[in-house]
């Protein structure tokens, strides 16, 4: 009987959240560069960026990051969308690029 208790395993951490109700469009790491670059050739500093780079990863994201990037780890994300959203309309920002 302990045996089964000790191999139950809790439910991932995703699991308390609903499940998406639409796929989000894919971006493939060259075309972040290319948006990155033009960026930079343009002389375009991130208060004028119209797009937002999230760094998704909880404590790992500490050995390195992509600059001018946030964390926002993944298990804050659904509390905190309305706050994201409406700070990022505010800004200007037209797409969010997750990553992790």
């Amino acid at each position: 009987m302990a045996e089964a208790a000790a191999s139950t395993e809790p439910p991932p951490w995703w699991a308390a959240f609903p499940a998406p109700k639409a796929k989000t469009p894919e971006i493939e790491a060259d075309e972040v560069m290319v948006l990155l670059e033009s960026q930079l050739a343009a002389g375009n500093d991130t208060a004028r960026r119209d797009f937002l780079l999230v760094d998704v990863r909880r404590n790992d994201f500490e050995g390195g990051t992509i600059a001018t990037s946030i964390n926002l780890p993944a298990q804050s994300l659904y509390q905190t969308r309305p706050i994201i959203h409406q700070l990022c309309k505010q800004a200007g920002i037209k797409r969010v690029i997750f990553y992790c």
